[in-house]
């Protein structure tokens, strides 16, 4: 071993990196929080910054500019976008799977995905989403873009103090079925890698995300956390920035040399 780097809990697909600006708000699902200080102490035992990540907020409401308009409507007859089908879940986390693993492929940090860790992942995730909270984009029959929405599963627990018992479970249930949560994130998103730098490319990313603001806004939605995009994927920043997103929180990757 020469280099120690992270924090990763448990790999670079889940909960990563240190806070290091956003503090005035509460961390969304399955993103990390921190006080101030800890960059500040990592620092003074010798680690630096490898990766910075940020989480964008958008309004699932927004309104798209015309040439987003015009870019997304170019692609309305070359391909098809449905939700998941439940009733195949095994096959369409399969899907999903394969699309993320070949999107990310070139990404800093990727590890793949195992069969058994997504769909271990992704069956307890079907556990707090509807079907419309995914959507799969085709093209001529071939699967190839995502995009999946989670509620914000902190909003719904953040007075239970950890405790589930006697009442807290009553309520969580109440409030992930019925009183449904006021924000969301979107923790997983793909267009396979040989549309990346094609005109096809970025349509299909702008297809995938406004096929999500009817769903998100029928389920009450007011706030949805994009998290997290890498520093140097400039093209993802500049399609959610085109539709109004903003950067509310920045998490850094740390390391440094043990040899």
């Amino acid at each position: 071993m020469r280099r120690a780097r992270g924090p990763f809990s448990l790999n670079v697909n889940q909960e990563v990196g240190v806070l290091v600006d956003g503090f005035d708000t509460p961390s969304f699902f399955m993103m990390n929080q921190a006080q101030p200080y800890y960059a500040h102490a990592l620092e003074q035992h010798g680690y630096r910054g490898a990766c910075d990540l940020f989480a964008y907020l958008i309004d699932p409401g927004f309104k798209s500019p015309p040439v987003v308009d015009a870019l997304v409507k170019r692609l309305r007859n070359r391909i098809q976008i449905r939700p998941l089908r439940r009733k195949f879940m095994n096959d369409e986390l399969e899907i999903v799977r394969e699309i993320f693993n070949d999107a990310w492929s070139d990404n800093w940090g990727f590890v793949p995905f195992s069969k058994d860790e997504f769909h271990t992942i992704g069956r307890e995730m079907l556990m707090l989403v509807p079907n419309d909270f995914i959507q799969i984009a085709e093209m001529e029959g071939e699967p190839v873009a995502f995009i999946a929405l989670l509620p914000n599963v902190n909003e719904a627990i953040a007075d239970l103090d950890g405790r589930l018992w006697p009442l807290g479970w009553a309520k969580l249930l109440y409030r992930l079925k019925i009183k449904y949560p006021r924000t969301g994130r979107i923790p997983l998103m793909g267009v396979k890698k040989k549309l990346h730098n094609t005109r096809l490319g970025p349509g299909l990313a702008l297809s995938i995300i406004t096929a999500l603001q009817k769903p998100a806004l029928r389920a009450g939605l007011d706030q949805v956390e994009m998290s997290w995009i890498l520093d140097d994927n400039k093209a993802m920043k500049n399609i959610i920035e085109s539709l109004g997103g903003y950067v509310s929180k920045r998490y850094r990757v740390y390391e440094k040399a043990i040899v």
